[in-house]
């Protein structure tokens, strides 16, 4: 059974971390929001994921993103 865990990277924007091996953490899907104007990265530092599987990330430049994980 899976372990997934969405993980906020700052720069590196979302990640999905599949800890179910856990001598063996495997990353097992990403999302990187564009980076708003002026900016040349993002700043991603929030994750979370309600009832239904949405997860909403928070940038601290570009805002709020919901996501649906397909």
């Amino acid at each position: 059974m899976p372990a997934d865990v969405p993980v906020a990277w700052f720069s590196q924007g979302l990640r999905i971390i599949d800890f179910s091996n856990p001598m063996r953490p495997q990353q097992t899907a990403c999302y990187i929001p564009e980076a708003a104007d002026p900016q040349k990265r993002v700043s991603s530092n929030d994750v979370f994921v309600d009832s239904r599987g949405l997860l909403y990330l928070i940038d601290r430049m570009s805002g709020l993103t919901i996501l649906e994980r397909t």
